[in-house]
């Protein structure tokens, strides 16, 4: 069960690793609500079918083929990005890590619930049709004025020499390294998570499921405050200063969930870590 979860965990953000340089271009080209609709399409079909897979390989196959067209969370915050002034960039950007934070405290509660009742096959159809609807939504109501750029002699000419074509991205490689170590923090435990929260409900998987969902909401409840307060104080205060409080809060929450023997005390522990994990995210967008 540990391999076959930590497959199934790796594999999304494998193929996401690899596409995300192809998508983040052709948005450049096409624009970001195409982009956003994409990812939001492709996470629809493919979660829909892990619902009628007839064993786990095809699960880890999905799951590539999931992390390759997907990506909703990077869309719609380049989308955002894009289209917000400088000086509220703190502000939309906390917003939005607000909205993603309220949907991730909703989803394991209902997913949890709905898998202990009918299944997990049940629980991915159902997020195949929420992505369905949020694509809807989003053509239907976001509004993006996209004047694809055109390309001059002098551009032309310098993008046959690759160097320059890439030397924009000297300045940011610092963040984008934080970015990935963070990534990797956030996501280091979630292969055995769902199984340690089993032994400590004493190896129930109904109850296990059902308190998994239960313990990600209460995390993302606390996110939802983080994202709230750390996105508002980014147009006051160091961008730098509030990295390394984020930072130094997410350390101690991820030891604490480590350390902890009983139910209550992972609630607190994850609480701390998601209130200050969730803060890098609108920070190293500004600093981008």
């Amino acid at each position: 069960v540990e391999l076959w979860s930590a497959l199934f965990t790796a594999s999304a953000p494998i193929s996401l690793m690899v596409m995300s340089p192809v998508w983040g271009a052709l948005g450049d080209r096409v624009g970001r609500k195409s982009m956003l609709l994409r990812a939001n399409l492709g996470g629809a079909v493919t979660l829909y079918a892990m619902g009628c897979i007839p064993s786990v390989g095809w699960l880890i196959a999905l799951r590539f083929v999931q992390g390759a067209f997907t990506g909703t969370v990077p869309a719609a915050q380049t989308l955002v990005s894009v289209h917000t002034p400088e000086h509220k960039h703190g502000v939309a950007l906390g917003m939005l890590t607000t909205a993603m934070t309220l949907g991730t405290m909703v989803g394991p509660i209902l997913g949890g619930l709905c898998a202990a009742a009918y299944g997990p096959e049940r629980s991915f159809q159902i997020a195949g049709m929420l992505l369905a609807i949020a694509a809807a939504i989003a053509s239907l109501f976001v509004r993006e004025e996209f004047v694809r750029p055109e390309v001059v002699a002098g551009d032309a000419e310098a993008s046959a020499d690759p160097a320059p074509r890439f030397a924009y991205l000297r300045p940011v490689l610092p963040v984008l390294g934080l970015m990935l170590a963070c990534a990797f923090a956030r996501t280091v435990d979630a292969p055995v998570f769902a199984l340690f929260v089993q032994e400590l409900v004493g190896g129930d998987r109904n109850e296990a499921a059902r308190w998994t969902g239960f313990v990600a909401s209460a995390s993302a409840l606390a996110a939802t405050l983080g994202a709230l307060a750390i996105g508002r104080l980014l147009d006051r205060f160091s961008t730098v200063w509030l990295g390394r409080v984020s930072l130094l809060g997410a350390a101690a929450g991820f030891a604490l969930s480590g350390l902890a023997t009983a139910l209550g005390a992972l609630f607190g522990a994850r609480a701390v870590l998601s209130f200050f994990a969730i803060g890098m995210d609108p920070v190293m967008q500004v600093w981008r």
